[in-house]
């Protein structure tokens, strides 16, 4: 296996390839712009602050794409993130035992009944001795307790729905066709043409898409208004908001990318 010009044996995945771009002769922003990234995903990828760029998924294709852009050794650099990510998983719980003794309740039952038998005849003694009628000894018997299945509950039969009244000569029928989007969720439609990053949130910050988009493609996305919108390769994507087509101003780009804000009414605005 061929190691990285540049970098040495047992240097991170992030020295490696901040090695390569150096040798490459580009900057981190230079490579960020031919990749259509954020500059501070290329410094997370140098760094080793995997976390910062996603899932697993996320990760690994980043890291691809970075190690073909620099001719580094992909397989290498992805074998290597495997094993940390192999290394720094949560151990299997299904696999570890627990080590603190559990008593089952017929041991304990034992010296329970024996306490009670020996207070009982005590008890007797002193009774007898006092002249007064000795009372039979009982003695607690220790009843198990398993735990009874529980009968399934046996469906019951669902009461039929009335047929709505049929409508009045004139009157017109009410629509049956439920809507397409949740209430408050507006419809938004991505027709990728040429390759392109891009990430899609709504207003509670849910993530509508956020990937690598390969052409061609369409991505249908429906999300609560506000929509936050980054768009790596912004020549390369074209947008509809609920069926009408949505342009790309020019304040909102910067080269070849854009990041914008798509409003309720369907309208796009500079993002914060």
């Amino acid at each position: 296996m061929t190691e990285l010009p540049g970098a040495a044996v047992g240097e991170g995945i992030g020295a490696r390839l901040r090695a390569a771009r150096e040798r490459a002769g580009l900057t981190s922003l230079q490579a960020a712009a031919k990749l259509h990234l954020e500059p501070q995903m290329i410094e997370a990828l140098e760094t080793d602050d995997f976390a910062a760029l996603g899932a697993p998924v996320y990760v690994r294709g980043h890291l691809r794409r970075y190690a073909e852009l620099l001719d580094a050794p992909a397989g290498e650099l992805l074998d290597l993130y495997a094993a940390q990510v192999a290394a720094n998983a949560p151990p299997d719980i299904a696999q570890l035992k627990t080590a603190e003794p559990v008593l089952a309740s017929r041991q304990l039952a034992g010296p329970v009944v024996a306490v009670i038998v020996a207070g009982t005849v005590i008890a007797g003694i002193w009774l007898a001795l006092k002249g007064l009628p000795t009372p039979s000894p009982k003695v607690a018997t220790p009843v198990a307790r398993p735990v009874a299945e529980q009968p399934a509950p046996v469906p019951q039969p669902l009461a039929p729905v009335p047929a709505p009244p049929a409508a009045e000569s004139g009157a017109t029928p009410p629509a049956t066709e439920a809507a397409a989007t949740p209430v408050g969720a507006i419809r938004l439609r991505l027709v990728v043409q040429a390759d392109s990053w891009i990430e899609v949130h709504d207003a509670r910050n849910a993530r509508l898409y956020y990937d690598l988009a390969h052409a061609p493609a369409t991505l249908p996305l429906a999300g609560t208004a506000p929509l936050r919108v980054l768009l790596g390769n912004v020549d390369g994507v074209t947008l509809t908001v609920n069926g009408r087509a949505l342009p790309i101003p020019q304040a909102v780009r910067r080269g070849r990318s854009a990041r914008f804000v798509i409003t309720a009414g369907g309208d796009v605005e500079p993002a914060s």
